[in-house]
C-alpha cells in the first residue's frame, strides 16, 4: 500500500513539473507588462528605463524613417527618446493592441490613433506599429519595431 502511493505520488509530481516550468516562461502576460513598461518609458523620456527593455542590436523602422534605425553603442535609448518624444508631445494617443507568443518569440501588434492636442498645428495621424520581443535570460526584450502611416483614416 505505501509503494503504491509512493508511485503515485511521484506520478504526480513528474506530471506537474513541466507545467509548472511552462508557466514561468514567456507568456502573453508577461510580454504585455513588458511592453506597457517600455511604453510608459518612452513617454516619461527614461533612457535608463528603457535600455534593459532593448536588445542591444535591435533594429527597425521608425513612422517616417527611410532608413533602418540600428541600436549600437553609439545610437541607444538615450539617442532615439528625444525624437520620438518630440512627435509624441503633440499628440493625445488611443491605442488597439494585440499580444501572441510563439516559443520565445513575442509580437505585439497595435494601431494608434494620434489627435492633435489643442493649440498644435499638426495633422491627425493614424499609425500601425508591429513590434518583436524576444525571451533572453529570463526577460523579453525589443528586437526590431515598424512603424507606418496607416493606408486609410479609419
Amino acid at each position: 500500500m505505501k509503494k503504491r502511493m509512493f508511485v503515485l505520488a511521484l506520478s504526480a509530481s513528474l506530471i506537474s513539473v513541466p507545467a509548472i516550468l511552462a508557466q514561468s516562461g514567456p507568456t502573453e502576460d508577461s510580454l504585455k507588462m513588458t511592453h506597457q513598461t517600455f511604453v510608459t518609458a518612452l513617454k516619461s523620456g527614461s533612457p535608463m528605463m528603457a535600455e534593459p527593455l532593448l536588445h542591444p542590436s535591435a533594429l527597425g523602422f521608425f513612422r517616417e524613417s527611410r532608413v533602418i534605425v540600428q541600436l549600437s553603442p553609439e545610437y541607444g535609448a538615450k539617442e532615439a527618446i528625444p525624437a520620438v518624444l518630440a512627435d509624441l508631445a503633440n499628440f493625445s494617443i488611443s491605442t488597439y493592441e494585440i499580444y501572441r507568443v510563439v516559443g520565445n518569440t513575442g509580437l505585439v501588434c497595435l494601431t494608434n490613433t494620434f489627435q492633435a492636442k489643442k493649440g498644435k498645428k499638426v495633422e491627425d495621424r493614424y499609425l500601425r506599429l508591429t513590434l518583436v520581443y524576444i525571451f533572453t535570460g529570463g526577460n523579453w526584450r525589443l528586437l526590431s519595431w515598424h512603424t507606418s502611416d496607416t493606408p486609410l483614416n479609419k
